[in-house]
């Protein structure tokens, strides 16, 4: 059922009833008085949305928001949207800017793959995009993944419902 659902989820067919199974399934309360407000629970701290927000990806599955507190998160669907964002940033930097990805993997490293040798257990740029950890893209201040466990409306305001959050500042 969870996959199904995170389908539904990601191409906005979620009725009424599939909402209240999915939050039953996460042992949720079915509706909650809670829900109506701009209050976020993520890793049992409460933070007020702001009204600051991005949103981005294929189908809107990830965005920055901003916090009464000052503090900045990015929310993701789940696990495979934050690597998916994650792979995307060093791709993307290695085709625009080779000196900086440089920095990150070494010049030994690139002479390697070039040469289509193992460096650090991985053989290719790609690969080490694809195997680089979100928390430290996405989560700037403790590289921790943390749990989205409870959204007021900012669901509706983000078109999905995150299930990770990563503070950027």
């Amino acid at each position: 059922m969870d996959a199904l659902m995170r389908r539904k989820q990601r191409n906005g067919t979620m009725t009424p009833d599939d909402w209240k199974r999915w939050r039953v399934a996460k042992g949720l309360p079915e509706t909650s008085e809670w829900l109506g407000d701009n209050r976020i629970n993520i890793d049992g701290d409460l933070y007020t949305w702001n009204g600051n927000l991005s949103t981005y990806g294929q189908g809107k599955d990830y965005a920055n928001v901003g916090m009464d507190d000052g503090t900045e998160w990015t929310l993701c669907l789940d696990e495979e949207v934050a690597q998916r964002i994650t792979t995307q940033y060093y791709l993307d930097m290695a085709e625009h800017n080779p000196e900086e990805i440089k920095c990150f993997v070494g010049t030994e490293a690139l002479v390697a793959w070039g040469l289509g040798q193992w460096h650090h257990e991985v053989k290719s740029l790609k690969e080490w995009c694809e195997n680089n950890e979100p928390v430290y893209h996405l989560a700037g201040v403790d590289h921790t993944e943390r749990t989205v466990n409870r959204i007021g409306r900012l669901v509706d305001e983000l078109g999905f419902t995150p299930t990770v959050a990563y503070q950027c500042n």
